[in-house]
């Protein structure tokens, strides 16, 4: 299971003025230009006014890739209704039908723009990828970002909390930041996070140029504590937590932080797919009782043996309490549960899963039978 919460490549934009040619409130160009490999044709609009459309913009060869493309097939099954995801690659057409064959993804529209014509008009010349843009049904951006915040944003949009003229503003702090960063202004860049984190609370991309430009300078503590910040304005944000964790990971004099952290988790009222993922990431660490404390302590939230889970749900949460059952002494137990997941992963159609999830039974299995 990788990691679900990925950072912005700050170190490679400093140098940047502006990560969109688009922004929200602009219209969305059409993708006219992309070759369609699989789905498609996706326009930015839709017809009937209902659907809204998500585009995001990736490279085949970077550790997301799949990732990306599972989490885009994930967002079609929940919004159905409501809507449309498109993935799109300026890299050649071999490249994007060997990503296809990776992920055994088949229900995400993916399409190549080998001359970078469509990506430059949604993207400026030096791009981050993966990014995302999320459209109106009228074609009107209301979104954009990292693809990693995606489902967090579809979640708002659904729930009718995105406003394009403050997604605007945010966008603009965010470049305005981003000048300051190469220009060494810090008392600036506290400033305009400190208003953009006033209007949209939490907010991951200001966050994460915050935290950058903080570590960048060797406070770790006040980076640890924007974050708890945050997580006090808006508690069930679950990525503000990874964020927490993460750096105490970090960095090793942050590691007497954790109980406060870990206090917040275990009160966190988040959902269950949110707490696996929390999950997952503690028991990465193997030396912290208080860690385990709340590794048990959250996996008990987890109904995992619930009607209705979709076979994506199940092999992700037989994973990690699969894990929790290796870390708590109990190899055999959890080889029980980890040998079943490989045929679960192909189920659920996301094959890049299964060669991980062989070499954990391999793994539990041996583990049992030297502890004998």
């Amino acid at each position: 299971m990788k990691k679900q919460v990925m950072s912005l490549l700050l170190g490679s934009v400093v140098g940047v003025s502006s990560l969109w040619a688009l922004r929200p409130g602009d219209i969305a160009e059409e993708l006219s230009a992309v070759t369609w490999l699989q789905g498609g044709p996706v326009s930015t609009k839709d017809a009937n006014g209902k659907m809204m459309k998500a585009v995001v913009f990736l490279r085949t060869r970077s550790d997301n890739a799949a990732e990306t493309l599972q989490m885009l097939q994930a967002l079609n099954a929940r919004y159905a209704d409501l809507l449309q995801c498109a993935a799109i690659t300026p890299d050649s057409p071999a490249d994007a039908a060997a990503l296809l064959k990776q992920s055994g993804i088949s229900a995400v529209s993916f399409g190549t723009d080998n001359d970078f014509s469509l990506t430059g008009k949604f993207m400026e010349s030096f791009p981050v990828f993966p990014m995302a843009f999320l459209t109106a049904p009228d074609g009107t951006i209301i979104w954009c970002g990292e693809a990693a915040d995606l489902p967090e944003a579809m979640e708002n949009a659904a729930a009718g909390k995105i406003k394009p003229g403050e997604q605007r503003k945010l966008a603009e702090h965010l470049d305005r930041m981003l000048t300051a960063l190469r220009e060494g202004k810090h008392d600036l860049i506290a400033g305009l996070s400190a208003d953009a984190l006033k209007l949209d609370p939490g907010n991951a991309g200001i966050l994460r140029l915050r935290l950058f430009e903080l570590e960048s300078r060797y406070r770790f503590k006040e980076a640890f504590r924007t974050v708890m910040d945050e997580i006090k304005k808006v508690p069930k944000r679950a990525r503000l937590y990874m964020l927490a964790w993460e750096l105490t990971v970090r960095h090793a004099e942050l590691a007497h932080e954790r109980h406060e952290l870990l206090e917040a988790l275990r009160k966190a009222d988040l959902r269950d797919d949110e707490v696996n993922i929390i999950t997952w990431q503690l028991l990465q660490n193997t030396f912290d009782a208080d860690v385990l404390k709340t590794a048990v302590a959250l996996q008990k939230k987890i109904v995992s043996e619930k009607e209705g889970l979709s076979a994506v749900q199940q092999a992700s949460y037989d994973t990690t309490k699969a894990l929790l059952l290796y870390r708590l002494g109990k190899p055999e137990k959890a080889y029980e549960i980890e040998k079943n997941l490989p045929a679960l992963w192909k189920k659920a159609g996301i094959l890049q899963n299964i060669p991980a999830a062989e070499k954990r039974a391999e793994f539990y299995k041996a583990a049992a039978e030297l502890g004998k």
